[in-house]
């Protein structure tokens, strides 16, 4: 016996959602006109823990109405609704809940908060610039605090990338402009990509090594089983330091962004 979505449950998945898939990778617009003056749909309300035994992300300790409960529940296109029931190890549902939570966030502050629809390329490298200031992406990873304040912290990164909204860590917008699709500049575009595809490599990491104990927190510094993971860290996100450093000095704007060490010593547990 399935624990469905009602179909009000359903309309105001899609309407919480803005019509836009809450995968911050995707953001696809899931309703739109067709040419007989009809309306084509392709979201999808998935459940987060599956509506009946066996489903990805099945959860026997919740009731039957918890399962068919709008908290339940995430709005998608029909691309990103297969691709999470596809890898439920991958896409749990503390994922899936953050990426509702983001977008619902995200659509609100548009609602409230309207948007110029013009912007230059270099008033969107100045916001992506801003996005990397922050200790998350600064200070050496064994400086940085602690690992769920830098997972976070990398996945508000992606999200701001992908719709222009940029979080704090205790969940304030700090800054609203636009994201990577609003790009004209192909070389810019290419280059964020790149980054965006770099930061989401290190957050598949992130989320392996914390799930099998190898990396954690003690004392405000990241202990690890080796140095091979401290410098993946580290090297990732040097390049895309690099990285934006390069598009936005091709943009006239002097960014000299680089990982610099607090108290002039390394830690190593």
């Amino acid at each position: 016996m399935r624990d469905d979505f009602t179909k009000k449950t359903i309309q105001i998945l899609s309407d919480r959602a803005g019509n836009q898939c809450s995968n911050p990778n995707c953001n696809q617009i899931t309703q739109g006109p067709d040419n007989k003056n009809q309306c084509i749909n392709i979201g999808v309300a998935s459940h987060i823990s599956a509506a009946s035994p066996g489903g990805p992300r099945y959860n026997s300790n919740i009731t039957s109405d918890e399962r068919k409960d709008i908290n339940n529940g995430i709005w998608l296109c029909q691309n990103c609704a297969k691709l999470i029931d596809s890898d439920p190890e991958y896409y749990t549902c503390e994922l899936l809940q953050m990426w509702k939570e983001s977008h619902e966030k995200f659509i609100a502050y548009e609602l409230a908060h309207p948007r110029k629809s013009s912007i230059t390329d270099k008033q969107l490298i100045e916001f992506f610039l801003m996005c990397f200031t922050r200790p998350a992406f600064t200070h050496p990873i064994v400086q940085e605090g602690n690992n769920e304040d830098l997972y976070r912290a990398i996945c508000d990164t992606i999200v701001a990338l992908s719709t222009g909204i940029l979080y704090s860590r205790d969940g304030r917008v700090i800054e609203n402009k636009k994201g990577i699709n609003y790009i004209k500049s192909s070389a810019l575009k290419q280059g964020m990509y790149n980054i965006r595809d770099i930061l989401s490599t290190i957050k598949d990491r992130m989320e392996t090594e914390i799930k099998e104990n190898r990396f954690f927190s003690r004392e405000g510094n990241y202990c690890f089983d080796n140095k091979t993971t401290q410098y993946f860290y580290d090297a990732a996100r040097s390049e895309i330091l690099l990285i934006i450093n390069n598009l936005a000095n091709a943009f006239g704007i002097n960014s000299d962004l680089s990982i610099k060490d607090r108290y002039n010593y390394n830690h190593m547990y």
